[in-house]
């Protein structure tokens, strides 16, 4: 039987496609609708199509051609969002693909023009020349969009500093629901519909607008309509954190500002965590830059991940405020700091002088968001993400909090910007167990309840999406919750633009991901295996170009710039496996297509804060594809290429012999189509006098007397297969260079095979 959501999709599809004309830039194959129907929340909700468009005319053709067949319409970044506010049912417009320039940067005016999708990161490299900045810096700067960052009012360790993404726009370029394009603030025309109709709407609503809005910095939820009192009128402020309900960006101007010359770190340590944020109003008289708080739990996570020597000391304590003071004059900064350390009530205090040490407690803290996902017994997830109070309430709230866990049997990390009240919490929620749903919802509602009693915001700087909409309900009046609908109705009058969100809002645990999976049958035959690909929470720190900070993850994706290439997208594609609605099986083509650039090179392992291993799921899907099966031809050249190596440089001559025959073109090409590898690439060439190892072992040009050997150290080298059986390899120099370093090299004589080629082909052995 037919599913007729299904087919109403495709015929809104074949109605959009035929409204746009040119609709190359349009995608509805499985494996991107597979890739976008997540983003870094917990939900899951499979697109009808994506939009790549390559220029701002395209976007706005997209839009307009969307919205006149009725197809609702999500904006999409870096898809960083931890709420659920970038994916959408019908349409979602990838900005982050082609849309990502800097148009202008202009130095004297210090402000940015930039496209939606234009990383944090590299608008920060285009301003820095210049002396400048922007000022909120997300821990995701490296690869989330500062469109993004526009739609959530996103915030970051800085923003006391700095401060939110809405104090620092000063004109945004939209289109609305209606397909009119309208600019607000600098250069905009007040008179331009919807501006009148929303001025003489609010006008009418000033007194709750009053009492309810603008609060404390970090209410970021709802509508931020203390900036539409005439008193403070910047419809452009307004927009900010409207979450793409009421347009999508165009193109917007932003501030910039000059990087303090002189930084400090003070780090205090505390007994508990609570008493660290009853601590949290007196820090802030000492006007720090950031004020970031975690403790022991996380800490511990990187010690057993990364070994004890990853964390730098620390002061006493089991609780840690990271203070950072900034300022023109290193006098005064450094007065300021001993002032802070000596009025802190923390049981240690240090100042924080190496560079190295800083760079290392920041990295800590920004990675936390990964760390907290694998940190407990069970898996953690984000939703009850980012709620912020009052920072003179803090410590009391942090003691609520941690009972309301205890209540619902839960466990969580918690962690954040403690300077403004706003706490991050990965909270082990049972989604992959019968009626863990229901459970999720009986906290979040609980949860929503106790930061109202403190006079709170659901969301501190990420957004409400579809994890807190359902409870702005509880923050606001009913009057206030109306007015919403009917700002809403007025950019977006056929409620075409990412709908459920803030006005008519979703249930909370409404297509949650893992929740979909609890009856698929691999969860069944093998829940670690589940679990292990669902520990991708889609933080996303491999969509960031980490080449200049040591990072190698993923070399693929900064190849080809697709997401389907990150670790991510592979991840995603094995999530999509298990749930079985698109991506069918362990043969499935989309699998097969993300995961064939996959190097194995285990850099995921290694940077990734979740701990994903794409190489080992990698072997685990090839071993499962070919299991009883004759595999590719490839598997039998390039998988069994170390045992064919030994045996070449085993047989005198033959390295020679098949060197000089590999000269000749047509064996040449044959022998590269048969191996499976690209004609372009050159072939490497067999060593001649046997193995390496045989041949370094012949040699006799070492100065030193056995004695004088003995008398050293010993440094044990293992060569690996392709270094044996190749000519050209860097042992000889190797060997020199321990010589000359005053250690005794010893060459591992057994055969030693890192594996790699039979583990990323599977062709002769069953590796789980």
């Amino acid at each position: 039987m037919s599913n007729p959501s299904v087919e109403g999709s495709r015929a809104l599809l074949t109605r959009l496609r035929e409204a746009l004309g040119d609709d190359s830039c349009l995608d509805d194959s499985s494996i991107t609708r597979a890739y976008f129907s997540s983003d870094s929340s917990i939900y899951r909700v499979v697109p009808t199509v994506v939009a790549q468009p390559r220029s701002r005319d395209e976007l706005i053709r997209v839009v307009r051609a969307a919205l006149k067949v009725g197809m609702p319409i999500t904006g999409r970044g870096a898809g960083t969002s931890l709420c659920g506010n970038s994916i959408g049912t019908g349409l979602v417009i990838d900005m982050g693909r082609h849309l990502n320039r800097v148009l202008e940067i202009a130095p004297e005016a210090r402000t940015a023009l930039i496209e939606p999708g234009v990383v944090h990161s590299v608008l920060q490299a285009a301003a820095q020349p210049h002396g400048l900045r922007f000022g909120p810096d997300p821990a995701t700067a490296d690869r989330c969009a500062v469109g993004g960052m526009i739609g959530n009012n996103a915030c970051g360790a800085r923003a006391l500093g700095y401060g939110r993404t809405s104090d620092n726009v000063i004109s945004l370029e939209i289109i609305t629901g209606t397909g009119e394009i309208i600019t607000l603030g600098e250069g905009g025309d007040i008179n331009q519909p919807p501006i009148p109709q929303l001025i003489k709407l609010t006008e009418e609503h000033r007194a709750a607008i009053r009492a309810e809005f603008g609060k404390f910095t970090r209410q970021i939820s709802g509508y931020a309509l203390e900036h539409l009192l005439p008193e403070r009128f910047a419809p452009e402020k307004f927009f900010v954190g409207s979450e793409g309900t009421l347009g999508l960006v165009l193109r917007a101007k932003v501030k910039l500002v000059t990087e303090a010359p002189v930084k400090r770190m003070i780090a205090l340590g505390y007994e508990r965590m609570d008493l660290a944020g009853d601590d949290i109003a007196n820090i802030t008289r000492f006007r720090p830059t950031a004020a970031e708080g975690l403790d022991d739990r996380t800490i511990d996570v990187v010690r057993r991940l990364k070994g004890a020597n990853a964390v730098p000391p620390l002061p006493k304590g089991q609780a840690y405020i990271f203070v950072e003071l900034a300022g023109d004059d290193a006098a005064e900064v450094a007065a300021r700091g001993e002032a802070l350390m000596t009025a802190a009530h923390a049981v240690d205090a240090w100042r924080v002088d190496d560079p190295k040490t800083v760079a290392t407690l920041w990295k800590i803290r920004s990675d936390a968001a990964g760390l907290a996902g694998i940190g407990l017994e069970r898996p953690a997830y984000s939703s009850w993400e980012d709620a912020a109070v009052l920072p003179e309430c803090l410590g009391d709230y942090l003691r609520d909090f941690e009972k309301l866990l205890v209540k619902h049997r839960l466990h969580g990390l918690p962690y954040g910007h403690f300077g403004e009240g706003c706490i991050h919490c990965r909270i082990d929620f049972p989604f992959d167990r019968s009626g863990g749903a229901a459970d999720y919802r009986a906290f979040m509602l609980e949860a929503g309840d106790l930061v109202v009693k403190y006079g709170g915001s659901m969301s501190g700087e990420h957004g409400d999406g579809r994890a807190r909409s359902e409870l702005l309900s509880k923050m606001y009046s009913p009057e206030s919750i109306d007015l919403f609908a009917r700002i809403k109705r007025l950019f977006d009058p056929g409620n075409l633009l990412n709908p459920g969100i803030l006005v008519d809002p979703l249930p909370t645990d409404r297509d949650i991901r893992v929740t979909q999976t609890v009856h698929a049958p691999l969860r069944a035959i093998d829940p670690a295996f589940v679990q292990q690909v669902h520990q991708c929470t889609g933080v996303s720190k491999c969509l960031a170009d980490t080449t200049g900070s040591g990072g190698m993850m993923c070399p693929s994706y900064l190849a080809t710039g697709n997401q389907l290439h990150s670790t991510r997208g592979r991840a995603r594609m094995l999530q999509e496996m298990i749930n079985g609605q698109i991506v069918h099986g362990w043969r499935a083509p989309e699998l097969r297509a993300a995961l064939d650039l996959c190097l194995a090179c285990k850099g995921c392992r290694r940077d990734c804060p979740a701990n994903i291993d794409m190489a080992a799921y990698k072997s685990r899907v090839l071993h499962e594809s070919y299991k009883g099966r004759i595999r590719p031809l490839s598997h039998y050249t390039l998988g069994w290429l170390p045992r064919w190596g030994r045996l070449i440089t085993r047989i005198p001559g033959a390295g020679a012999l098949i060197n000089s025959a590999l000269k000749a073109s047509g064996l040449r090409s044959a022998t590269l189509w048969l191996a499976g590898v690209d004609a372009r690439r050159p072939m490497p060439l067999f060593h001649t006098e046997g193995s390496a190892r045989a041949a370094l072992r012949e040699t006799k040009d070492c100065p030193l007397s056995d004695a004088e050997l003995a008398a050293r150290p010993q440094a044990v080298i293992w060569v690996d297969s392709f270094t044996d059986i190749f000519a050209g390899t860097a042992l000889p120099a190797l060997v020199k260079v321990l010589l000359q370093a005053g250690f005794n090299p010893k060459i591992l004589q057994e055969n030693a095979c890192c594996g790699l080629t039979w583990i990323t082909t599977v062709s002769a052995r069953d590796i789980w």
